[in-house]
């Protein structure tokens, strides 16, 4: 157990050194935050397929893009 409270106060200051959200990307959260969610699972066979595959794109490009700025650190 206090290997998990330690691993959680790292997480605490690393994300406290991290520079504050700007507003652009607040209201650009915000924005993402309102849109209905996909979902997939309604539509029938090539829509459902091509909408998977537009989703799994989605994933892979916002992790490269965590990804890029964990190396700038």
């Amino acid at each position: 157990m206090p290997a998990l409270a330690a691993t959680a106060e790292s997480v605490k200051s690393d994300s406290a050194k991290s520079a504050p959200p700007t507003k652009g990307e607040v209201a650009k959260a915000d924005q993402n935050r309102r849109k209905p969610l996909q979902r997939c699972d309604e539509l029938k066979d090539k829509a459902q397929l091509d909408c998977l595959q537009k989703a799994r794109e989605k994933i892979v490009e916002a992790r490269a893009k965590r990804e890029a700025k964990g190396d700038k650190k």
